[in-house]
């Protein structure tokens, strides 16, 4: 046998891991007092760091042992040793963990109070963080700086007041933290407390003077956060202090508009009740746009025109977001959530404050014209309860309906209908809700139009015409509509774009393939919609074109039907087809085809339907 291995020297207990790790950075993480010990006596380097520049000291320090700490400072550890990645500590370490006697310890040994990560946080930032309050109040014995800023401003008192740490606050104010720091955003302690509701905090700031109405970024105070945010006792509690009620933020907004943005009643009726200013419009300030590109994002068709229309009240808000008890003001803020369901009482809440439900934007529109937008049905029919003008247009001329058919809110329409709405009504570019309803794809708003008796083959003076979708041909609209001679019909427009089963569809609706139009682009010359097909390059389609241009009745653009095919028969047919699938369905459940209900569907709809569909086309 050989000889038994020799006992480690000193350096064997230095040995490092593939991340710098010794036995005493393991030892001291697991809190092993027995085994520190053991080490630091045969050798070990008390100050050796890993990778990362971490001693044995961060890595105890880190977990709370206060133990280990003791023994490792008593072997002369370097306490103000910083990590190679992040500066940070064993006091950043400890103060985190919140380890009081582990920071009382650190003290005691000469650490460094004001010692900074790379980001200028102190102890005391990291204290504050967790919301450790006997570490804190450690290290404002040891004279750490209640107003220490770190590289964006931010004070120990920000990083308390955002958490709601009552005592933290309470302890920093007492070490005489200043109680209206100023972050680089502009943003104070007050307005991290106002944020988050953390009424308890509001009120120690305000009793050691922090300046209510102090302006952060966009001038927003402490009560347009909390407003914003819902926060109805900390807004109660600012109103008392004497914030300025109607002050509006750099985008014209108050803290009224904000409320009715988000639907927060409370907040809604405590402002009101304070007397905020109902119908307070927010401006466009210098030049900046106003929230209507996030609107029109959301789908706000025509509540925005251009996306710098300004005038917006907390009932537009409250409007375009559901929440129909706040009805009255447009609102301008960043962008915020997709809006929750209507809560009618906000926009009930502004109505009983006398705001005004017809009131305008500079655009021309309306909180009817913002509840339409979004399809809040519920918010909308208060609106008209209150004597709102259901036909009110925007300055293109857009109306209400135009609004709810474009984002395709059917029930929405049928209320608006209900109303009296003029169903053919035209903006100025002789675009009718019928048009925004087929050139978005809305065949449930088409369908309610058309039952309205929309005029299937008005042609907007654009040269349009919503011919594009199958629902208004099957209403009766002609596949050959159009203006005068010089404008195409929607066979060339499919043509231009190339859509061969759109050209399929209108000619098996009768759309006339040798109807030419005189195009300027073209030299004034007729041309055909082959023409235009092979112009812009739609071969597969000029060719079909071509070829098919001897068929002269819709039943030539038929296939043998197929489920593919079926919307392209008339509705007798389509009818016929559902009672065939019916009948073969039941067949197939017969006793006599057990085991083979698969192949006697198969057989059935390749078979049988085809040809019985088809006759029924005659």
């Amino acid at each position: 046998m050989g000889k038994p291995p020799a006992a480690p020297s000193s350096l064997g207990h230095n040995l490092r891991d593939s991340s710098g790790r010794t036995a005493l950075h393991a030892a001291a993480a697991a809190g092993r007092t027995g085994a520190v010990v053991a080490l630091l006596s045969q050798g070990a380097c008390v100050n050796l760091p890993r990778d990362n520049g971490s001693t044995p000291l961060h890595a105890a320090a880190a977990h709370g042992h206060a133990e280990v700490v003791s023994e490792l400072i008593a072997a002369r550890a370097n306490v103000d040793a910083k990590r190679a990645d992040n500066k940070k500590t064993a006091l950043h370490a400890a103060a985190a963990h919140g380890s009081a006697e582990v920071v009382r310890s650190l003290l005691a040994a000469k650490a460094e109070p004001a010692a900074r990560r790379e980001n200028g946080k102190t102890p005391l930032h990291a204290a504050c963080s967790g919301g450790h309050a006997e570490a804190v109040e450690s290290l404002l014995e040891g004279r750490a700086d209640p107003s220490a800023a770190e590289s964006h401003g931010i004070t120990p008192l920000h990083v308390a007041a955002a958490q709601g740490h009552v005592r933290c606050v309470s302890s920093l104010l007492a070490a005489g933290a200043v109680p209206n720091p100023v972050r680089d955003n502009g943003r104070t302690a007050l307005h991290a407390a106002a944020a988050g509701g953390h009424a308890g905090v509001v009120a120690l700031l305000l009793e050691a003077g922090a300046e209510v109405d102090q302006a952060g970024q966009g001038r927003a105070t402490a009560l347009h956060v909390a407003a914003r945010e819902g926060h109805a006792s900390v807004v109660g509690m600012l109103l008392g202090a004497g914030a300025a009620i109607n002050e509006s933020r750099a985008d014209g907004n108050t803290a009224l508009h904000a409320a009715a943005w988000r639907g927060h009643a409370p907040v809604v009726a405590a402002l009101l009740e304070s007397r905020a200013q109902i119908d307070a419009c927010a401006e466009r300030v210098g030049g900046a746009p106003m929230p209507l590109h996030f609107a029109a994002r959301q789908g706000h068709v025509d509540v925005a025109d251009s996306g710098e229309e300004h005038g917006m009240t907390a009932l537009h808000g409250a409007a375009a977001h559901g929440h129909a008890e706040a009805l009255g003001c447009p609102l301008q803020s960043p962008p915020l959530p997709r809006p929750q369901p209507p809560r009618p009482v906000v926009v009930a809440a502004l109505l009983a404050s006398n705001a005004t439900p017809t009131r305008s934007r500079d655009n021309g529109a309306t909180p009817l014209h913002a509840a339409a937008a979004f399809g809040h049905t519920a918010v909308l029919q208060q609106l008209l309860a209150a004597r709102a003008e259901v036909d009110s247009a925007t300055k293109v001329g857009s109306t209400s309906l135009h609004a709810a058919a474009a984002h395709g809110h059917a029930e929405t329409v049928a209320a608006l209908l209900a109303a009296g709405a003029v169903v053919d009504s035209g903006a100025r570019s002789g675009v009718t809700p019928l048009h925004e309803a087929a050139d978005h794809g809305h065949a449930a708003v088409l369908t309610r139009l058309v039952e309205a008796k929309a005029d299937v083959d008005r042609v907007a003076s654009r040269g349009l015409s919503p011919l594009h979708m199958a629902v208004l041909l099957e209403a009766g609209a002609s596949a050959n509509k159009r203006g005068v001679e010089s404008e195409p019909t929607p066979l060339h427009a499919a043509s231009y774009t190339g859509s061969v089963h759109l050209a399929h569809l209108l000619c098996a609706y009768g759309a006339d393939r040798t109807l030419p139009f005189l195009a300027p682009a073209y030299g004034g010359q007729p041309i055909t919609p082959a023409q235009v097909a092979l112009l812009h390059r739609n071969l597969p389609l000029a060719s079909w074109l071509s070829a098919t241009a001897d068929w002269t009745t819709p039943l030539h653009h038929l296939e043998p039907w197929s489920p593919e095919s079926h919307s392209l028969f008339p509705r007798r047919a389509r009818e016929r087809a559902f009672e065939l699938a019916r009948i073969g369905w039941l067949l197939s459940r017969l006793e006599a085809f057990e085991g083979q209900e698969l192949a006697v569907v198969d057989a059935w709809r390749g078979f049988v339907m085809p040809h019985a569909v088809r006759r029924a086309s005659h």
